[in-house]
């Protein structure tokens, strides 16, 4: 994942995933991998993508297509909510 400083007076970072690993490297999730300025990125964690046979022709669609895109949705951890929540 890679955090940069947003240019907003609303948010202070931007969010984007940009690259998915083959495997599970050994680092611990949220290792810092590089800082560059105000831009830094991290190793998320790891998770398992699951495949269904009834998506074949969306999959083969998304591959075909010459830039293939992964879907990726980050949420806060529960403890997180929690703390948030209680506002």
């Amino acid at each position: 994942m890679e955090r940069r400083k947003a240019t907003s007076q609303w948010i202070d970072f931007t969010w984007r995933p940009v690259a998915v690993l083959p495997g599970q490297p050994d680092a611990a999730p949220w290792t810092v991998l590089t800082v560059d300025g105000e831009t830094t990125t991290f190793y998320a964690g790891s998770i398992d993508v699951e495949l269904y046979r009834t998506e074949t022709g969306n999959y083969r669609d998304n591959l075909a297509s010459g830039a293939p895109s992964l879907w990726v949705k980050l949420r806060r951890p529960a403890s997180s909510r929690a703390t948030n929540s209680s506002r």
